[in-house]
């Protein structure tokens, strides 16, 4: 079995860090690197 921290820790550590991340998860919703809608488009019949 996997060896990890307790829940505990990756609670604490999660609500530590996280909203520090605000601003890169919103600059990169704002700044994506490729337009979703042609990436959609270009995966038509993929599935």
């Amino acid at each position: 079995m996997a060896e990890i921290r307790s829940l505990d820790h990756i609670a604490k550590k999660w609500s530590r860090v996280t909203p520090q991340r605000r601003p890169d998860y919103e600059f990169g919703i704002n700044n994506p690197r490729r337009d979703w809608a042609e990436a959609a488009a270009a995966a038509d019949g993929t599935w």
